[in-house]
């Protein structure tokens, strides 16, 4: 039978097998491990006695290797021996000690304390694993995004509170990055690009995204002026990046709330790690609280396996294997919409619904890749990986649309019949990619050169049948919206960096690097140079400029309906940006993030948004900037957690050459961001997490009445002369922890949660009716109402 679910388990099966190879060989690679012994510890800094992130530990003989986690911690499984270890850390001094593992001792602890480099060292061992700019980077820790008072403690909805990034759609994973549209965003999971749905109109249907929050080891985010190693995108780069166990003991993390439940697991036996995370979601009372009223069928679950086996001491191999699986089926009863001419006077549009509305997402990932090891400061990589996502969307929907001109007191009114709206979809969407890549990197005492090739080949299936028709003779109807088209498209990109972070001493550091890409869509090669100064004058202030050309080569949104055969290739569209960082260090665990930035556009796609069907015109003929600044305040304000206090100010506009500026249409001018963590003095194991976030309106184009040429019917169409601003956007959400210690190593947390607590009413967009003489009502579309969630969390050892 070809039902959802038994596409569901057969897509799963080969994926369970190989878990289950997985562990009969963990089990085996324990057995014949038996004698490893555990060297393990924390690096901190002699200043401060602070914890040292991302220190490189390398272990000679064999030159085997770990870095440090966000809390400074390692652990390495070696034989019985004696070693020397080296821990080294940019701006300090490497430090290398004598260790002897002796059999029977089956841990041994080294904590190490790095002393800073002295200012007049003109040379720095540079053996990070990893070389960023630090004050243009923002870092989210696993802790903080399950501590978020969000939907399924969601990445994507945790990142709203960095700088730069903006949302008024908590239904969806979409964010915007200073100005730029949701399409603009480069999105990593474990070094492989991935995709959010392309067929979203609502955000609803959406469930949760593909990133499983329980197996996230780091979050980096770029807001803008990203490094040549990423790829081409006009706005941001996130890169999230599993977990590679390093304790010898099975961790395992199972949760459930009224939501979704969730199982992760993680172990390092012998010469193999591997993270396996496990998610299901049915959020029905959750969707069923929304404006439209009817039977909501929604439906998520995904595994996902990141496994990592050393070949050798130098080399490894690691394969991440994902799918997931999403349906969001609706039977609309009725939609209610209200407006009013005052306080008092209330009007209301309902819309009862006929049929159904059907949409399911499928992602399948299989990525291979091989990492060799010549010496501490040099290493080569070799990765391949298939992604494919399938998307369906039909609809069969007849709405019959009311207008109530007493919803308060409706025997006492009156209801009339205002038209008839037809909406009929089929449309499918296949994407299918290959990408085979290759990196190298080598350091030196004062150079970390990077460097990379990449082919990538896209093929694009996409089938489009979309109708939304109005019927009636009692008002003006808006516009009939026909898409119909059947487009098979591959795109060949082939793309190469070189990257090199040169620093000269302990104050001064310097990053350039050239990214160049071939589009044969377009036919266009083209050349992306980026580049950062970083000058640290104390341990106490650091100081960046960034900049760089980028270009974002035209894809699916920008194609969609568009007859390739018959029209000019689009070109990238292009930005400039330039970025202006100040982070200060306080004395207490506390950071103070400033950056100024500015965007120069051009050759830009103007488009138009229908809730999140993004919408691109016909050709490159707008131009525009933005300019901003954001702050943040982030650290603990109460000792180990974390919390984030942050202010955005964005000024973007756009025009048609020789236009007018106007503001783009994701100009939120001031942006608030809160999440604020603490906890009950007496009861240190119960803590509050709450997150704020305010913005100022979006942009939205109003309708207009205008005559067909051809019919001459006057129809409702977009006025795109005549922008209106949205309500502001204000959203809390609490949270309220309890964790529990519980006997061998085990701990529970139980959660409760309030989503918008304070049940405030956010506007995502406006239906528009011909009610009166005159200029059309506008409707509102609103988004959630409070909601109770409850949960628990269990997790044993590691």
């Amino acid at each position: 039978m070809n039902c959802p679910y038994t596409r569901l388990r057969q897509s799963y099966f080969p994926t369970f097998i190989f878990l289950l190879i997985l562990l009969v060989c963990s089990y085996s690679d324990r057995l014949s491990a038996e004698n490893l012994q555990i060297l393990s510890g924390q690096v901190t800094s002699e200043v401060d006695n602070a914890p040292l992130p991302h220190c490189n530990i390398t272990v000679f003989p064999g030159e085997i290797g770990t870095v440090t986690d966000s809390l400074g911690l390692y652990v390495l499984s070696l034989s019985p021996g004696e070693y020397s270890v080296h821990f080294s850390h940019l701006g300090y001094e490497t430090v290398t000690r004598k260790v002897r593992l002796r059999k029977g001792q089956s841990r041994t602890r080294l904590n190490i304390a790095l002393p800073l480099l002295p200012v007049a060292a003109q040379t720095v061992t540079v053996l990070e694993d990893r070389d960023e700019t630090p004050a243009i980077l923002q870092e989210l820790a696993q802790q903080d995004i399950r501590q978020m008072p969000t939907l399924y403690s969601d990445v994507f909805r945790s990142i709203k509170i960095l700088p730069g990034v903006t949302s008024n759609n908590e239904l969806s994973s979409a964010y915007n990055v200073r100005g730029g549209n949701f399409d603009e965003n480069l999105i990593y999971l474990n070094g492989y690009e991935i995709y959010r749905p392309f067929l979203l109109r609502q955000g609803v249907e959406e469930n949760q995204s593909l990133i499983n929050p329980d197996m996230v080891a780091d979050v980096r985010f770029y807001g803008g002026a990203f490094p040549a190693e990423f790829g081409d995108k006009l706005s941001s780069a996130l890169a999230v990046n599993y977990i590679n166990q390093e304790s010898d003991a099975i961790r395992t993390t199972a949760r459930a709330d009224l939501l979704h439940a969730g199982l992760a697991m993680q172990n390092h036996s012998g010469r193999l790690r591997w993270s396996f995370g496990a998610r299901y979601a049915n959020p029905g009372l959750f969707v069923n609280g929304l404006q439209t009223a009817g039977s909501y069928r929604p439906l998520f679950a995904d595994v996902q396996l990141l496994g990592n086996y050393r070949l050798s001491a130098s080399s490894s191999l690691e394969l991440f294997v994902m799918q997931a699986y999403n349906r969001f089926n609706l039977t609309p009863d009725v939609w209610s919409g209200n407006f009013k001419f005052n306080v008092l006077d209330i009007r209301q549009i309902d819309i009862e619904y006929d049929g159904e509305r059907n949409y399911t997402f499928q992602t399948g990932l299989a990525g291979l890749r091989y990492a060799r090891t010549f010496s501490p400061n040099t290493r080569w990589q070799l990765s391949g990986a298939v992604y494919r996502t399938s998307e369906d969307e039909t609809a069969n929907l007849r709405g019959d649309v009311f207008y109530i001109d007493n919803p308060i007191e409706p025997e006492r009114g009156s209801r009339d019949f205002l038209k008839r709206r037809i909406e009929r979809t089929d449309n499918d969407l296949t994407l299918n990619t290959l990408q085979l890549q290759t990196t190298f990197s080598h350091k030196t005492a004062v150079h970390a050169i990077r460097s990379g090739i990449m082919f990538r080949r896209a093929s694009l299936d996409n089938s489009l049948n979309d109708l939304i028709a109005e019927e009636g003779d009692d008002t003006i109807l808006e516009a009939p919206q026909v898409e119909i088209a059947q487009q098979n498209l591959t795109f060949n990109t082939v793309s190469a960096y070189l990257q090199n972070v040169y620093t000269i001493n302990r104050q001064w550091q310097f990053v350039a690097g050239l990214r160049g890409f071939y589009y044969d869509y377009n036919q266009e090669v083209l050349l992306s140079p980026r580049a950062s100064f970083h000058y640290s004058p104390s341990i106490a202030n650091q100081f960046t400029l960034s900049g760089g050309l980028y270009y974002q080569p035209p894809f699916f949104h920008e194609l969609r309906n568009k007859d390739t055969a018959l029209s000019d290739p689009l070109k990238s569209q292009r930005a400039v940006h330039a970025i202006a960082s100040w982070v200060h260090k306080f004395e207490k665990p506390l950071t103070l993030h400033t950056e100024v930035f500015y965007k120069k556009l051009d050759r830009l796609i103007p488009y138009y948004l229908d809730r999140l069907k993004l919408v691109y015109l016909d050709e490159n003929s707008n131009e525009g900037y933005a300019y901003g600044l954001d702050v943040l305040l982030k650290g603990q304000l109460v000792k180990t957690l974390n919390s984030w206090i942050g202010y955005s100010y964005l000024n973007t506009q756009e025009r048609s050459t020789g236009g007018a500026y106007q503001r783009r249409l994701l100009d939120q001018r001031h942006t608030l961001r809160l999440f604020l963590q603490d906890r009950v003095p007496k009861h240190p194991f119960i803590q509050m997490h709450l997150r704020l976030l305010f913005g100022s309106g979006y942009r939205y184009f109003s309708r207009v009445q205008q005559e067909d040429p051809l019919s001459g019917e006057t129809t409702l169409a977009v006025d795109f002369e005549n922008q209106r601003t949205f309500s502001p956007y204000a959203r809390a959400d609490m949270g309220l922890s309890a964790r529990i210690k519980l006997p061998a190593n085990r701990e529970m947390v139980v959660v409760a949660e309030v989503l918008n607590i304070f049940n405030n009413i956010n506007v995502a967009a406006y239906s528009w009716f011909q009610v009166f003489p005159g200029q059309p009502i506008r409707t509102p579309h609103i988004y959630t109402r409070r909601f109770f969630n409850l949960g628990v969390e269990i997790v044993l050892g590691g």
